[in-house]
Parts: structure tokens; sequence; C-alpha cells
């Protein structure tokens, strides 16, 4: 029988390239289950099989078992400092994966594939999951469940919350977890999974504060308030 942590060790630390794995996967949470895997490791020297991972790369995947991996290594080692741990494996594949020219940091590039990666780690980096000082022990162990039971989607939204803006002019869409999202005629929805917040910029809370929402000929205004608490 194959130990789920097993499994996910021996593909992050390339002790397993392009072996397979015929078995039973023990996965914590869910009952066992027949598994056929490639354990497909980051230090693989192939072109070809490193084209393959470029091309294969699941990024939201990939997000999630670095941090399910973290949580694990956090709680079974002692000494484990997880940003650097990250931060180390995050240069690996960088160096691995990446284009560039050496002593020329501008000329970096990485593979469509894998651009989304460096912005979950750093995400992943302040997340709950590894920022447990202001957390109760009780608090940390829930979150770490949740990592470990809820879907890949939802799990990769715990890691990097999602932000969408509303306004007036466009469609909703997503926003970057920045400061510069927020501007004075936006409503912004942050899903954290754990939290939701609606928050209005300074017109818009001027309007609301207003009662314009009331009138009926600010009928599209109070449409707009209502927008984010419905796809909430």
């Amino acid at each position: 029988m194959i130990k789920y942590i097993d499994f996910l060790l021996a593909t992050t630390s390339g002790k397993a390239v392009a072996e397979r794995f015929p078995g039973k996967l023990a996965a914590p949470f869910e009952k066992t289950k027949l598994l056929y895997a490639y354990a497909l490791a980051a230090m693989v020297e192939s072109a070809i099989l490193s084209e393959e991972l470029m091309q294969g790369f699941d990024q939201e995947t990939a997000t999630v078992v670095v941090a399910r991996l973290t949580s694990y290594k956090m709680e079974m080692e002692e000494s484990f400092d997880a940003t650097r741990w990250i931060d180390r494996n995050l240069i690996r594949l960088c160096s691995k994966f990446g284009d560039y020219r050496k002593d020329d940091p501008s000329s970096f590039s990485l593979n469509s594939s894998f651009s989304l990666f460096p912005q979950f780690m750093f995400n992943l980096r302040r997340s709950q999951f590894v920022q447990v000082f202001n957390d109760s022990p009780d608090e940390t162990s829930y979150f770490r469940m949740m990592l470990n039971r809820e879907s890949i989607t939802n799990a990769t939204v715990m890691i990097q919350p999602s932000l969408i803006s509303y306004s007036f002019n466009s469609l909703p869409s997503p926003a970057l977890l920045d400061v510069a999202s927020i501007l004075a005629d936006r409503i912004l929805l942050l899903d954290s999974y754990f939290s939701v917040v609606v928050f209005h910029g300074m017109t818009i809370a001027q309007w609301r504060n207003n009662g314009y929402q009331h009138q009926p000929e600010h009928q599209a205004f109070a449409q707009l308030l209502q927008a984010p608490h419905d796809d909430a």
C-alpha cells in the first residue's frame, strides 16, 4: 500500500522519476482506492519529458499539493522552515523550466503553463497555513483539515482568495489582489473561502449612505449594490 504522503514526498523531492505505481493509495479522509499514478519529478533530465511536463502542468493542483505537504511537514518536523522550503522549491522549478540569460534578471520568463505558480506560492507564504502566529492551535488544525478535505478549486481559493470587481461600465471581472484595485467607483467582492467581504469604494459608499438605491431613478445603482451579494 502506498501512503498518500509518501506519494507526495516522492513526487516533490524528485525521487520518483516517471515511475509507475500500481497499488492502493491511502488518502486521508477518504476510502482507500486503486491508483495507477505516474510520478514525474521536477528534476527529469529528458527534454521530451520536460516539454510534456510543461504542457501538462496543472498549476492549481500543484499549488494545493505543495500547501498540503507544507502543512504536513510543519506538523511533523519541529525545526521545519516553511517559508524557506517553499522559496527553495520555487527557485528550483524556475531554474529548471524558466528561460533566462545568465546575469540578466530582466531576461527571465516562464512558460504560460507555470505563469501563475509563483503568484500562488507568494500567497501561500502569507496564508494561514504558513503564518500561524495569530491563530490558536484549534484554528490552525481546522484550517489544515479543510485544506485536506476540500476540492482543488476550494483549496486554491483558501490559498489565493478571489477578487471580483463591479462597476457601471463593465461586467463583473476578476481583479488583482492589490491596493490598485481599490477605486472610488468600484465594488469589490473578496472570497477567501473562510470569509466573504464586500467592499464599497468612496463614491459608492457616499451614494449608498445618501440612500440613492431607494430612489426609483437610480435602479441601476440599486442593482449594482445587490449584484455582489447575489454572487456571494
